[in-house]
C-alpha cells in the first residue's frame, strides 16, 4: 500500500491528467502546477513539469516556460527515482531546453536567442536532428537582425545542406515537422538574403 501522501500526490497528479487528456489546457497546467507546489519532492515531479512546460509553450505562456522548465532540467541532474528518471529521458531534457530558449525569440531579444540558442547546441548531451536544425535557423534569423547575415546565412546553408544529405539518403519524411519547418526557413532565408544582395547590386547600377 502507498503512504497516505504518495496516494494524495498520485490522485492530484491523475486529475491534472485527466484535464489534458480533455484538451482543457488551463485546468491542466493549473492543475499540474498545484501538484508541483503541494508536492515538490514527489518523484513524478519531473513528469509534472514537462508537462506544464509542454502546455504553457502551446499557451505562448513563455515566462512559465522557462520557470517550468529549468526547474525540469533542474531536477533531471538530480534525478534518482524511477519514475523521475522516465520523466528524464534525453529525448526529453533535449526538448524542453529548446523550448527554453523560444521565449527570447517571441520577445525579439536576438542576442539572448543567440545565446541561449549557442548554449543549447553545445549541450554535452546528444540533440535530435529536428531540435538542432531548429536552433541553428533560430540563430540564423537573430544574426540577420541583427544585420550579422553572413553569420546568418552560413547556418542557414548548413541547414540546407543536412536537409539535401536526408533527402538524397531518402529519410528526409523520418523528420520531425520542427525540424521540416526549420528546413523550410532555411531555404526561404536563403532566398531572401540572395535577393536583397541582388537589389543592392540593382540599385549601386543605377547609380
Amino acid at each position: 500500500n502507498f503512504p497516505e501522501d504518495e496516494r494524495a500526490a498520485q490522485a492530484s497528479l491523475e486529475v491534472a491528467e485527466i484535464y489534458l487528456q480533455s484538451a482543457d489546457f488551463d485546468a491542466a497546467v493549473t492543475a499540474f502546477e498545484e501538484f508541483i507546489t503541494a508536492y515538490p519532492n514527489a518523484p513524478l515531479v519531473p513528469r509534472a513539469l514537462k508537462r506544464a512546460t509542454a502546455i504553457n509553450k502551446s499557451l505562448a505562456r513563455f515566462e512559465k516556460v522557462v520557470a517550468n522548465g529549468e526547474m525540469f532540467l533542474e531536477l533531471c541532474n538530480k534525478a534518482t527515482s524511477q519514475a523521475a528518471k522516465e520523466a528524464c529521458t534525453p529525448d526529453a531534457r533535449a526538448r524542453v531546453a529548446y523550448d527554453v530558449t523560444l521565449p527570447y525569440k517571441d520577445k525579439g531579444d536576438w542576442k539572448a536567442v543567440i545565446k541561449a540558442s549557442d548554449k543549447f547546441l553545445k549541450r554535452s548531451e546528444s540533440i535530435p536532428v529536428h531540435l538542432r536544425l531548429a536552433a541553428m535557423v533560430n540563430t540564423g534569423a537573430a544574426q540577420n537582425k541583427l544585420g550579422t547575415g553572413d553569420k546568418g546565412r552560413k547556418l542557414f546553408d548548413d541547414v540546407v545542406k543536412e536537409g539535401k544529405a536526408l533527402s538524397d539518403a531518402g529519410r528526409i519524411n523520418e523528420l520531425d515537422p520542427v525540424g521540416r519547418e526549420a528546413l523550410a526557413e532555411a531555404l526561404f532565408m536563403t532566398g531572401e538574403i540572395e535577393f536583397a544582395k541582388m537589389q543592392a547590386i540593382d540599385r549601386k547600377s543605377v547609380v
